[in-house]
């Protein structure tokens, strides 16, 4: 697996990975290890197909409460955090 990060590509050894596992960003303790950062777009791809194009979002949740999330334009899900804390979002950009 790699990732390109501020224009530099990083790689992680993916022998042992299991379909369908998680795959983790902004994680700790991975050879991919990104702790903070910003995320403009998140792709995957597979033998040239892609199969997730996740964008940033900020939507109100059961609370009614704003919270970051990446949306996939590909399955049209909705992803929120699955670890400890949460996506933090910046103020809403105007188009």
């Amino acid at each position: 697996m790699s990732a390109i990060v501020d224009n530099v590509s990083k790689t992680q050894d993916t022998v042992g990975r299991q379909n369908n596992s998680p795959l983790l960003l902004f994680t700790q303790n991975r050879a991919l290890s990104i702790k903070t950062g910003r995320i403009g777009f998140f792709q995957i791809f597979h033998n040239g197909i892609l199969l997730r194009d996740f964008l940033p979002v900020k939507f109100s949740n059961e609370q009614g409460v704003s919270e970051g999330a990446m949306y996939d334009c590909v399955s049209g899900q909705l992803f929120r955090n699955a670890g400890t804390g949460a996506f933090v979002v910046g103020p809403d950009k105007v188009a």
